[in-house]
This record gives structure tokens, C-alpha cells and sequence, in this order.
């Protein structure tokens, strides 16, 4: 891993996403770049009401740049030296597409991002900006949510759907786990309305046995009438740090939440980042057969 990319939208969750994007940049000892994106689409869209003038001096964009490196160096204190870190402040008409085409452009292996709290989180979740970034980016997404706090990955949940891209997905797991030690838990919870077969589970499991090599795994399969509310409960009763989902355009664990009405009462009480592999990420990472290094 090489390169992190935290969005800083000068949010409550500031402090907290670019905690993390701290702590991860100096743990794997890679770069680390603040990216602010000033939104014109409403100025745009009411020339009218609201004159937009383009920051042709450069003075607006530099005034975030600077308020993002106060913020820094008032987290980082004595740790600053030890992170190389760059920040960019810039304009957009869509901070979806700014976003991932900046993760393009640094080729970032982790992208980290904050929501603006329970109310918007909400939003976020169906279909906004993280939606878009959590489906379209080509890397790793991770989501911080309101009210949740600092801590190393040391305990992980695998959200498993017992998909043939389970694998990639813990391969690229167990890649970001390694420089932690975490012990990672593969997680499926159907419902009394999926087929409960323990020959499925117990196939899935003897092949994750084979292809994964990494000995702090541990499994459970569980049955339950709320996804939800049983993944909540685990979390909670193990104290678990990290949630591991892959998203699947339209058929996401997001999406199969939202269908099941269960997004309100998740994102009510998480308070666990989320750490998201979608489909477009593990096609490309499994084309180019190359895990991510550390330096």
C-alpha cells in the first residue's frame, strides 16, 4: 500500500475520518492526501440567486488548504514527520465523480471517507455521494459513521454472502489485516425467508480453509429474521472495530439492506467503520494478480 486519499468536507466526522487516515498512513507507511472539493453545482444550477465567480486567483482553494493543515498538525503533533503528506483543495460541479477521479489520478490502494451524521448518513447510504464513490471507485472504501471512535482494526467482521467473490474479497482483506494481526470473522446471517443450507456454509468454509492463508480466521454462520439486528448484536456483544462488506452494483449488502428496510435501524446504531470492496475493485485486482505490498 503506497497511497491513502481521506475526503475532509470540514464536517463534525473530520476529526475522527482523518484520525484513522493518520493512524493507517503511518502504520503502512504510505502517503497521505487531504482532499477538500469546494461543491459548485448549486451555484451553478441558481446563477441568479447565488453569482458564482470562478477562483481564478486561487486564494478561496488555498484558504482550505490551509485550514485542512491546521487541522492536521493539531492531530499529528510530534507524529507529523513521520507522514508524507500532500493536500489539495478543489471546485466541481459533482464530488462523486471529483472523488474517484482523484483516486484515479493518485492511484490510491485506500480511499476514507466520513459521513455528516444520522440524518444524512441515511441519504448517503441509498444513493448520494459515498453510494456512488462505495460502488464506482477502483479501490478499497472505508466509511467512518457518526458516533464511532478511533480504534486499530484488531477484531474484524467479514459480511459474507457466500459469493464466488468472497474469496478476492478476503484476499484483500487478509492483505490489510496482516500489519494489524487482526483476527478476521467470516459472518453469513440468512433469514427465514433464504435457504439455511449448512452444506453450502460448510463447502464455503473448506474453501476459504484452502485459498486463504492466514490462520486468525474464524467463521459463523447464523440464522435470524433481521440481518440487522443480529449483525448489531454481534458487534456489540464482541466488541468488534471493523465491518468488511463487498458491494455489488444493485446488489450490494447496501442495497439488500435498503430492500429489506433495515438502513435506518443500522445506521442508527453503528458506530463501526465500514470497510467496502466492490465488485469493479476485486475484478481489477484479481486481473492484475498482484496483492497490495507494503513498502
Amino acid at each position: 500500500m503506497k497511497n491513502i486519499l481521506f475526503t475532509d468536507d470540514f464536517s463534525d466526522l473530520t476529526q475522527i475520518g482523518l484520525t484513522y487516515a493518520i493512524e493507517l498512513s503511518i502504520k503502512f507507511k504510505t502517503r497521505l492526501t487531504l482532499l477538500h472539493i469546494h461543491d459548485i453545482s448549486a451555484l451553478l444550477a441558481n446563477p441568479t440567486e447565488i453569482p458564482y465567480f470562478p477562483n481564478t486567483n486561487g486564494e478561496f482553494l488555498e484558504a482550505q488548504k490551509k485550514k485542512m493543515k491546521e487541522h492536521f498538525t493539531s492531530l499529528t503533533e510530534n507524529k507529523s514527520k513521520e507522514i508524507d503528506v500532500q493536500f489539495e483543495a478543489i471546485e466541481h460541479t459533482s464530488v462523486s465523480i471529483a472523488i474517484i477521479e482523484k483516486t484515479e489520478e493518485l492511484n490510491t490502494d485506500l480511499l476514507i471517507m466520513g459521513a455528516h451524521g444520522k440524518r444524512q448518513f441515511q441519504e448517503f447510504l441509498i444513493g448520494s455521494v459515498t453510494k456512488s464513490v462505495i460502488t464506482d471507485c477502483l479501490c478499497p472504501v472505508l466509511v467512518i459513521p457518526f458516533g464511532a471512535k478511533f480504534h486499530l482494526p484488531e477484531k474484524i467482521v467479514f459480511a459474507s454472502d457466500l459469493g464466488n467473490d468472497n474469496i478476492e474479497g478476503l484476499h484483500a482483506l487478509v492483505d490489510f489485516c496482516k500489519i494489524f494481526d487482526s483476527k478476521i470473522t467470516i459472518m453469513h446471517v440468512a433469514t427465514n425467508y433464504e435457504s439455511f443450507s449448512m452444506n453450502t456454509m460448510n463447502d464455503f468454509k473448506k474453501q476459504i480453509e484452502v485459498e486463504i492463508n492466514y490462520s486468525k480466521v474464524s467463521f459463523e454462520f447464523l440464522l435470524s429474521d433481521d440481518i440487522n439486528e443480529r449483525l448489531d448484536e454481534y458487534i456489540k456483544e464482541n466488541n468488534i472495530h471493523m465491518i468488511t462488506m463487498i458491494e455489488h452494483e444493485n446488489k450490494g449488502f447496501f442495497s439488500r439492506l435498503f430492500q429489506k428496510d433495515h438502513v435506518k435501524n443500522m445506521i442508527s446504531h453503528s458506530e463501526v467503520p465500514i470497510l467496502c470492496y466492490n465488485q469493479k475493485y476485486l475484478v481489477k485486482r484479481s486481473f492484475n494478480e498482484v496483492p497490495l505490498q507494503l513498502k
